[in-house]
């Protein structure tokens, strides 16, 4: 299928790419015809402020509920009660009423509105009904509201919006965020591939992406109740996994080009490879967000559906926009040949007749024998009998050859191939002189041809094998090889002067391995070559750094906001002040009680009625409460209560139960009536106690999905279990590093907040979703590039330093744009989007450098093959995947001398240590003839 839809977008690109601008403007146009709308409204079915809820129905009252407009006179200035100022309010209040949408005013001047007026006559509110819905209110109304009301500023008073009113201001407002991770972006895109053309193919896709989800999100908003903050939320990975997805496909194309495949070739390639890894990916975090729905909330609902549209989008655009771009910006998009570096001038010894046929890297091994020769000239030229003389430079070709395969495979392949030619450049000496020892070097000649077919299948595993070699050749020469074939020519042949040279021509030795070991490491494979050399020490080391940042989260707890959180100088919080400094903190979060009656009450004095009222005035923690209003059947009866503390407040959340548990039950105890207790900070307590009891099944779906989906791609239980628990950690750190920012306040002033905040309860949840996803990304490119090369070499160790050498660029250039691009999100002023940036920026980072480049590689070094093991039965039953092998994978080929009902798998495979077999390679390597 990969290869189908890349072919076709590859050979039609430029109708690819029209039909993605014509979807573009379609959505666009369809919402800028019915507008955007959102809403910060939540629903909890089955709890008790959703009944309170229901119950309120009866009262028919406006469909958005009274707005306020703050009114406010400096201490200095004339109060509100002022005659002038009374009727320049008046005034304001007719032209708002003629305002669209609104249908009635009341001001503190009626009698309906006293309690509106502060007792120092400073602040007071004017309440605003709509036919509108709060989710429907928009900015332009609000605008349109506060222009109405000119008459009263014209007096000298300052008008502020408040409620909906003031949420409509703050909508859509972050874009200068976008623009930032924008600029950033390109910034690393344009060094890393060195060219404005390559860095501009993943902006491009980006933000084409991005356009299209927010507008078709806009349009689900008039299906569901979108908060704003979801919005912001896809808009956030909407545009980091677009860049992301696409840097992955268009650095396999510059690849596949750099190594002479045509352009439509080279595209669908990357498809059938490349992107076939982001769709898996990108079905991983879609298929995590798709577990928020066990929550049963609308809320979770709208929060999982925002960012599943931009990641699907992003896919998408990934398999059908990509290919189409690579196509046409092909020859544009192809990196530039490296110059070839000069030749090193050959040394000046010359090397013997066997060695100059070989590598340079052999020729320096062979330099090694001057230093032998005058380590004990006089021995050498006494002692050593005939036999072992001639049968030293078989000897020494085989440590030339060792020195050549460590440094160079293929060249490694070329030395070995010329040791034929050294046995036959003196046949009549190695005839003559020396046929028993001949004859016993003929092993070691063996030795090179098995070491030359391993090179040829592997550099890391022909280097191991190497090892073994080259001890044999250094203890032949010595003497020690031919004691075990010839004890008694060896015992005769190698006096004592020559067996104490022996350390020095080791020494000459061990100086040449270094010599032709070659150029080292670089970047990510210097990194995964120290952890290998001690995978404790780095496993240990990571385990503590992310312990030390997870620690704060077990402090975590859920709260709520409220309007108190703003920035300073937005009308939401400049409102929440000014009506908390003149009524208390409690009026901007009152509570709701409804009480139902069995049978209908004769008006507000009917004793039940009175009753409630009383106990509810009694209650700790009430500020006041409203006189009872009546329904007009008479069985439904709702006061107000005004809480002491502010909405956000943990002791309103307190009061909340104590008037579920106490307060009411006791009032009404020994009758039918039922009571219930809503609002807002009612809600907001039952939703963080929803999410609690939720939880556990959330994240219990989303690991056993994600380790699913890893036991499909890369065939091991264990590298599946792995991968859940790595993932873990990043989250783990993100929870730690969110708790210590906002709940404790740490370095909260250097992210535009006063102090510290209430963490809601679903933006944790939220998170380990989102992060669970994101980090399958970076596993799911690394672990592919590893099983690539274990599957070639079947030598654990070296796969993983060769697939962290391969990806780890690539990964940290990704990881590094989606951290620029949430971190930009730190300008808004929604503290909920400041800590989604706060909280994925910190796992991205963590998750691309510790995990992946420490904690992966050290965990698999340290399991060894058994990270591959797959039971028999399980192979059986798992479908053959191949993620990014361009369909020539062999996940589901049974290894080379798997047992029949054991264990199968790379595990099965793979020779036990010091068996002296070969390891099993994907692809056998032609054996040579002796």
């Amino acid at each position: 299928m990969f290869v189908t839809v890349g072919r076709w977008c590859a050979r039609r690109p430029k109708r690819t790419v029209a039909a993605w601008l014509l979807l573009l403007v379609a959505l666009a146009g369809a919402l800028g015809a019915v507008g955007r709308v959102t809403s910060e409204a939540v629903s909890i079915p089955g709890s008790d402020s959703q009944a309170a809820a229901d119950a309120a129905e009866a009262f028919h009252g406006p469909a958005s509920g009274r707005q306020p407009l703050v009114l406010h006179t400096a201490a200095d200035a004339p109060a509100l009660t002022a005659p002038q100022l009374v009727r320049a309010v008046e005034e304001a209040a007719r032209a708002i009423a003629g305002v669209d949408h609104v249908v009635a005013v009341t001001t503190p001047y009626q009698p309906a509105g006293r309690a509106a007026l502060a007792a120092d006559g400073h602040t007071a509110y004017v309440s605003v009904e709509l036919d509108l819905s709060g989710r429907d209110i928009t900015a332009d109304i609000t605008r349109e509201i506060v222009a109405a009301a000119a008459p009263a500023e014209a007096a000298g008073i300052e008008v502020t919006p408040g409620g909906d009113l003031a949420a409509a201001l703050g909508k859509g407002a972050t874009r200068h965020s976008e623009l930032i991770g924008l600029a950033a972006a390109f910034v690393i895109l344009a060094v890393g591939f060195a060219g404005v053309v390559a860095a501009g193919v993943p902006l491009v896709v980006g933000v084409l992406g991005l356009g299209v989800s927010l507008a078709a999100i806009g349009l689900a908003g008039h299906l569901i109740d979108m908060p704003s903050s979801g919005t912001t939320i896809a808009a956030m990975i909407g545009l980091g996994v677009g860049i992301d997805y696409t840097l992955f496909c268009l650095t396999r194309f510059r690849t596949l080009r750099a190594e002479g495949v045509g352009v439509e070739d080279a595209a669908v390639r990357t498809m059938a490879g490349s992107g076939k890894a982001v769709a898996f990916a990108g079905c991983a975090v879609v298929t995590a967000l798709a577990g928020l729905a066990l929550g049963g909330l609308p809320l979770l609902y709208a929060l999982a559906l925002a960012p599943g549209i931009a990641v699907l989008t992003a896919v998408a655009a990934a398999l059908t926009l990509v290919p189409a771009l690579l196509v046409l910006l092909g020859r544009r998009l192809t990196p530039k040949p490296k110059p070839k570096p000069k030749p090193k001038p050959k040394p000046k010894p010359k090397p013997p007749a066997a060695a100059s046929a070989a590598t340079p890297a052999a020729s320096a091994s062979v330099d090694a024998v001057p230093a032998f020769a005058a380590s004990a000239p006089e021995a050498s030229a006494s002692a050593a009998p005939a036999p072992l003389a001639d049968a030293a430079p078989a000897a020494l070709a085989d440590v030339a050859l060792a020195d050549a395969a460590r440094a160079d495979a293929a060249r490694a392949s070329a030395s070995v191939d010329a040791v034929p030619a050294f046995a036959v450049s003196a046949p009549e000496a190695s005839a003559s002189a020396a046929p028993a020892a001949l004859a016993d070097a003929a092993p070691a000649a063996l030795a090179d041809v098995a070491l030359a077919d391993a090179a040829r299948a592997g550099a890391a595993r022909a280097s191991a094998s190497v090892d073994a070699v080259s001890a044999d050749a250094v203890s032949a020469f010595v003497g020690s090889a031919g004691a075990a074939s010839a004890p008694e020519a060896s015992a005769s042949a190698a006096p004592a002067p020559l067996a104490d040279a022996a350390p020095a021509f080791a020494v000459s030795a061990a100086r040449a391995d270094a010599a032709s070991a070659g150029p080292r490491a670089h970047g990510w494979a210097r990194v995964a070559e120290r952890v290998a050399a001690r995978p404790w020490r780095h496993l240990l080391a990571g385990l503590a750094l992310v312990g030390v940042l997870a620690a704060p989260a077990a402090q975590l707890a859920s709260g709520q906001l409220d309007a108190g959180t703003k920035a300073p100088g937005t009308a939401a919080r400049t409102a929440y002040d000014r009506l908390a400094d003149a009524f208390g903190p409690g009026v901007n979060g009152p509570l709701q009680v409804t009480y139902t009656l069995p049978a209908p009450a004769a008006g507000p004095t009917d004793p039940r009625i009175a009753g409630v009222t009383a106990a509810l005035t009694r209650t700790s923690g009430v500020a006041s409460v409203s006189p009872a209003q009546l329904s007009s059947d008479g069985v439904q009866v709702r006061w107000q209560v005004t809480p002491t503390t502010a909405p956000a407040d943990p002791a309103t959340a307190a009061l909340v139960d104590r008037l579920r548990d106490t307060t009411l039950p006791e009032a009404t105890g020994g009758t039918a009536a039922t009571a219930h207790v809503g609002g807002a900070p009612a809600v907001q307590a039952d939703l963080n106690e929803r999410l609690a009891q939720r939880m556990p099944l959330i994240v219990g779906f989303v690991l056993a999905v994600a380790g699913l989906l890893l036991l499909l791609a890369f065939r091991s239980p264990v590298l599946a279990v792995k991968a859940a628990v790595m993932n873990l950690a990043s989250v783990l750190a993100a929870y730690g590093v969110l708790t210590a920012v906002f709940q404790w306040g740490w370095g909260a002033a250097l992210i535009g907040l006063e102090g510290p905040v209430a963490i809601p309860g679903y933006v944790p949840l939220l998170m380990f979703a989102v992060l669970f996803g994101l980090s399958m990304d970076y596993e799911v490119f690394l672990l592919t590039a590893v099983r690539e090369s274990y599957l070639r070499s079947r030598d654990n160790r070296a796969a993983v330093i060769d697939g962290l050498g391969t990806t780890g660029r690539i990964i940290t250039s990704a990881a590094l744009i989606m951290v620029s691009v949430f971190l930009s999100y730190l300008l808004t002023d929604d503290p909920v989007v400041k800590m989604f940036g706060i909280g994925l920026a910190t796992a991205v980072a963590l998750d691309a450098t510790v995990v992946r480049g420490i904690l992966v590689p050290a965990a698999m070094i340290l399991l060894g093959r058994a990270t591959w093991w797959l039971p028999a039965w399980l192979d059986r039953l798992l479908p053959d995947v191949d993620i990014e092998g361009e369909g020539n994978g062999e996940s589901g080929a049974r290894p080379e001398g798997a047992a029949e009902g054991g264990c199968t798998g790379p595990y099965a495979a793979a020779p036990a240590p010091g068996s002296g077999s070969a390891p099993v390679s994907a692809t056998p390597t032609p054996r040579r003839k002796s």
